[in-house]
């Protein structure tokens, strides 16, 4: 079989199948099984089966392909010119370059993250899902037809981890057990009977975007005394009922009583009543299901299944029992109470020191901080070290914004440039040369066990 300059198995013509071999993807042409990477020639075929994952780094894409991603297939940070792509009952693209003469998403089939060239013609329908598309150019169509889907967000639920303790009439009954029917009981002293109980279980190990759905743990106590009663695990967008608003789990983060976890594979499930209401979960009041079209997230929802529920706030905003709030006085209120019972230890020690790398290259190391984490205002989320001023090498000013400045840095501000904990500065920088910083700002770093460095690798 040819191969080209790149020296990957070149395929042409026909249809080649992207099929899942003992959890690796490998491709099906003429009756030969290839592991890849491989070009696919002008005018070729591709289909994505369930379980395959393709990429760009192991896909080249001709002129004029076809390609159709099919349930449980994926197709990841590729670049598609003309042809056409379908996408359809629970297939996944996510962060792919689309110039492609015609897109059809459709019977929950799913974009995230995609950008629509110029000339891409996109047709969303019947269950089909785009969301958070990248960019849409000027000459770029999307049609969204009758039971599509368009959000410039990210698709949505807020769900229960399996082992959830739900207050019903009969006592403390774990969210998994739960039978439409069961008497739930409300935060305000009502009760109401559970409809339906949605459930799903992700591999965080394959999401395109696994910090949408991992976990986030409160800590019991964390709120009040006994609430939650126990460690209380939910989906990041789960909202609670505090200060008289509803506040997503992950505005909450503070990284020690409340902190998002990683994890390979979580089972989530969320109870829906006749309303929306307020039901107790460890003790802490916390929001019921909201249908807002997207019971497809959940493998018993009765639909076609999304493959990578994001479970982000949209419709739920206009239909719930109450206001949500992500940042504000209200959050801010009830974070700076958390923050107060969580008494977290600081230090103003940066800890910053100079590794030499064997590459020539020289990393800036220093302990990091979350500023929404350990204030009161939970909008900044970035990974901070610290910023500095100035920077030279052998003593000649190396410019803050210069573009080998890459991996590790922030984006520079009038009085400097944050790093992340592990700023890169690299060879061809240094030339061999001592390095000289000048720090402009340190922050309050936490001195938990797992947070005193950032990793530099």
């Amino acid at each position: 079989m040819a191969t080209n300059q790149y020296n990957e198995q070149v395929l042409t013509g026909g249809t080649v199948s992207a099929v899942n071999v003992n959890g690796t993807t490998q491709y099906l042409s003429n009756g030969q099984t290839i592991s890849g990477p491989v070009a696919l020639g002008a005018n070729t075929t591709l289909i994505v089966e369930s379980g395959a994952v393709v990429s760009g780094n192991a896909v080249t894409f001709g002129a004029g392909d076809t390609v159709s991603v099919n349930s449980g297939g994926e197709l990841l940070s590729a670049s598609l010119s003309g042809g056409t792509l379908d996408v359809t009952a629970g297939g996944v693209t996510s962060g792919n370059a689309l110039t492609s003469d015609s897109v059809n998403i459709s019977s929950g089939g799913e974009s995230i993250g995609d950008t629509f060239s110029s000339g891409t013609n996109t047709t969303v329908s019947s269950g089909g899902q785009v969301f958070s598309p990248l960019e849409a150019t000027s000459g770029a169509t999307l049609t969204v037809s009758s039971g599509g889907i368009f959000n410039p967000n990210n698709p949505n639920n807020p769900c229960f981890a399996a082992g959830t303790l739900i207050a019903t009439a009969r006592g403390p009954v774990a969210v998994e057990h739960l039978t439409a029917g069961e008497t739930v009981l409300l935060h305000d002293g009502g009760t109401a009977p559970v409809v339906w109980l949605g459930k799903r279980t992700i591999d965080l190990t394959r999401h395109p975007r696994p910090e949408a759905v991992q976990p986030v743990v409160i800590s019991a106590n964390a709120i009040a005394d006994n609430v939650p009663a126990r460690d209380l695990v939910v989906s990041p967008d789960h909202a609670f009922y505090l200060e008289g608003v509803l506040i997503p789990a992950k505005i909450l983060v503070n990284g020690t009583t409340i902190r998002q976890v990683t994890m390979r594979e979580v089972t989530y499930f969320h109870v829906e009543l006749p309303f929306h209401a307020v039901l107790l979960a460890e003790g802490m009041a916390t929001e019921s299901y909201l249908e807002t079209g997207n019971r497809g997230a959940f493998e018993n929802g009765g639909e076609a299944l999304i493959l990578h529920p994001d479970f982000a706030q949209s419709l739920r905003e206009t239909r719930s029992c109450a206001s949500f709030a992500d940042h504000g006085p209200l959050v801010e209120r009830a974070r700076a109470r958390i923050l107060d019972r969580a008494a977290i230890e600081t230090t103003q020690d940066a800890a910053v020191v100079a590794i030499h790398r064997q590459d020539g290259s020289v990393v800036i190391a220093s302990r990091t901080a979350v500023p929404g984490e350990l204030t009161v205002d939970p909008r900044d989320r970035r990974v901070l070290g610290i910023k500095i001023g100035a920077l030279k090498a052998g003593g000649e000013p190396i410019a803050l914004d210069h573009p080998g400045l890459a991996e590790g840095w922030h984006d520079v501000e009038a009085n400097g440039r944050w790093t992340n904990g592990a700023a890169v500065i690299p060879a061809e920088l240094v030339q061999g040369r001592n390095v000289e910083i000048t720090i402009a700002t340190t922050l309050a770093y936490p001195v938990t066990a797992d947070s005193r460095m950032a990793s530099v690798g």
